[in-house]
């Protein structure tokens, strides 16, 4: 994953890199690292546009009801 991340990071446009996090993020969180994917999940909601934003809070919508946290579920499920 850390190749991943530094790939990310040397990528020029802002919503590209947004994309990315996410995608790592998601990635993690399937991987059964959930540190790691906030951490993503959380930057790529901040450097992107508002698009990418609420491609961002879906997935950390998605991200929340695994462990079973709805409301933390639905809050990022409403701002997307």
């Amino acid at each position: 994953m850390a190749a991943g991340h530094a790939a990310t990071e040397q990528l020029d446009h802002p919503i590209s890199r947004a994309g990315a996090h996410q995608l790592l993020g998601a990635i993690s969180a399937e991987l059964g690292r959930p540190a790691e994917a906030l951490r993503h999940l959380v930057h790529a909601e901040r450097i992107g546009d508002l698009a990418a934003q609420a491609y961002a809070h879906h997935t950390l919508g998605w991200f929340w009801s695994l462990p079973g946290d709805a409301r933390r579920a639905l809050d990022h499920a409403a701002r997307a």
